[in-house]
């Protein structure tokens, strides 16, 4: 009986060599996809933008009271830069693929790098610039538009995928893992 229990045990734990899905995972260049600049490149992007946004997630509170804004003073004022980069998000798929794709004729890669390139030099900017306000209110303002800006990395570096990498076969692969490899380091 104890045999019995060991080797159904054993054959749980060991995957089927038959299963469609333990074929098709073998069969992933996983090496050659993970090494990839493209792929590294997002990893580091989407490590950069998440931490960024954490951060200034966690710290605008404390920043703001410390500046003497009080949540029941001003409460719309600590979610604002949040609902701005959530309209600015949208507005940003609309900017990459109608005005810089279509009627300016970027390129894709081009309209990715620009919009990545907005999303890290705007917010490094406001940042920067709250170093030199005492005032709450330019302050939001400030944070509003570094966090707004930050989301247009959304029209950047997430659709690196389907151009970039070795065709449309391995885009929700490489979907998964980046954002596996950026999440680990939390």
């Amino acid at each position: 009986m104890c045999c019995q229990a060991r080797d159904l045990r054993t054959e749980r734990e060991t995957p089927r060599e038959t299963s469609l899905t333990s074929q098709l995972w073998r069969s992933i260049p996983w090496l050659e996809l993970t090494c990839s600049p493209a792929f590294l490149s997002i990893c580091a992007a989407h490590f950069s933008h998440n931490w960024g946004q954490y951060l200034l997630l966690s710290w605008i509170p404390k920043y703001l009271t410390h500046l003497g804004l009080t949540l029941d003073r001003g409460g719309l004022l600590y979610a604002l830069p949040f609902i701005c980069a959530a309209l600015l998000d949208n507005a940003a798929a609309w900017i990459a693929d109608e005005l810089l794709l279509q009627r300016l004729h970027f390129s894709l890669r081009a309209t990715r790098k620009t919009m990545q390139a907005v999303a890290m030099l705007v917010p490094m900017a406001c940042l920067l610039s709250l170093s030199w306000t005492t005032d709450p209110y330019v302050a939001v303002g400030f944070l509003t538009a570094a966090v707004s800006f930050g989301s247009l990395s959304h029209s950047g570096y997430r659709y690196e995928y389907r151009y970039e990498m070795s065709g449309e076969q391995w885009v929700l692969e490489l979907r998964a893992s980046e954002w596996q490899v950026p999440s680990s380091s939390r």
